[in-house]
């Protein structure tokens, strides 16, 4: 716990995983509205105290949902990506030779973490197999696994004994909502991004391009929740979770505003922010 706490030192106050999604999530809007002039100071300023959060946050499964989504939302990314690989393998080969012993360097290099995750990944696939239908019930998966770590210790990884959660949003959903919960589930997910979709090529076609950016950040940001979700519950954590229905809800009023040109526009995204 102390050592968490030098480098995570609000961790009794908001649960790293969750305050790493909810943070990233929040992201893309600053990059949405760089190109406005009258904004890009306060985006500037979101950015890089973003930027400086999620490192100290130290939660290396919403750093690789910000890569991935910037890969896929950021064009300019992906050009230069073929150059930013070198560059990072260059950043790895210096940390791993002279900041070894950093909390960073330990936290990014450390591979135990995820092997444990593979052990109870399998562990949790088993249990739906066994209840595929309906699963095993809502809340239910820590009083289980604590039942068949008892029966079973594992000595090789004591933090796997003491779990409550899948860390894998849809494993956790198959697990306690079986392949019905995981169905309608996935459905209320399509559904969302469908809707999003469609609202940013009705904006674009009708030449609202500062509202698009508005509605492709909320896309980014409800996309950096999915893939965070594949390293953690993050449909458990309320607050992120409230925030992907807030940015789909407002996204929405945007592209349902009937306004004409480009000053009603931004008035528009005025009342989305």
């Amino acid at each position: 716990e102390l050592n968490d706490a030098i480098y995570r030192p609000y961790v009794f106050f908001f649960h790293p995983s969750e305050g790493g999604t909810f943070v990233a999530m929040c992201m893309p809007f600053a990059f949405a509205l760089f190109a406005e002039e009258k904004h890009r100071r306060l985006c500037i300023a979101a950015l890089i105290l973003g930027g400086v959060f999620l490192l100290l946050n130290m939660t290396r499964g919403v750093w690789a949902a910000c890569l991935i989504t910037a890969f896929l939302f950021i064009p300019k990314f992906r050009r230069c990506s073929l150059t930013l690989l070198p560059l990072g393998a260059v950043a790895l080969v210096i940390l791993l030779v002279f900041y070894s012993e950093t909390p960073l360097a330990q936290r990014l290099l450390n591979p135990n973490n995820l092997l444990i995750r593979f052990l109870f990944w399998k562990t949790a696939w088993g249990y739906f197999l066994d209840q595929w239908l309906f699963g095993i019930g809502f809340y239910n998966f820590s009083d289980v696994y604590s039942e068949s770590m008892n029966q079973a210790p594992v000595e090789a990884y004591e933090e796997a004994a003491n779990i409550s959660t899948v860390d894998n949003m849809f494993l956790m959903v198959l697990v306690e909502q079986g392949l019905i919960g995981f169905i309608g589930f996935t459905l209320l997910l399509l559904l969302l991004f469908r809707r999003m979709l469609q609202s940013r090529a009705a904006m674009l076609q009708s030449g609202r391009r500062l509202s698009a950016r508005m509605v492709t950040a909320s896309l980014a940001g409800c996309s950096i929740f999915i893939f965070c979700g594949l390293m953690a519950d993050v449909h458990l954590f309320a607050k992120a979770s409230k925030l992907v229905f807030m940015i789909a809800g407002m996204a929405w009023g945007v592209a349902l505003s009937p306004v004409d040109g480009q000053d009603r526009d931004r008035e528009a995204v005025g009342r989305f922010l």
